[in-house]
């Protein structure tokens, strides 16, 4: 993968192999945690689930804007 794109998406790596990328980390998470099913259950739901990617694309985006802690510097 290039150096340039490691920092554009969270990224998961499973313990079988599979690289899991963007929103949909955050899907696999919440089935992992009993108390955060409901999240995952509405989140895969189609329109919810294009809601969460479409949000998660905008935070990422805008991540340099959102948190004014993070002292990176943007491309």
């Amino acid at each position: 993968m290039p150096h340039e794109e490691l920092l554009t998406d969270i990224r998961l790596l499973t313990a079988g192999g599979q690289l899991i990328s963007g929103a949909d980390v955050y899907l696999y998470v919440t089935r992992r945690i009993w108390w955060a099913w409901p999240f995952s259950a509405i989140f895969s739901l189609p329109g919810f689930n294009r809601l969460l990617h479409a949000g998660y694309r905008w935070f990422a985006r805008n991540r340099y804007c959102v948190s004014h802690a993070c002292k990176l510097q943007p491309r």
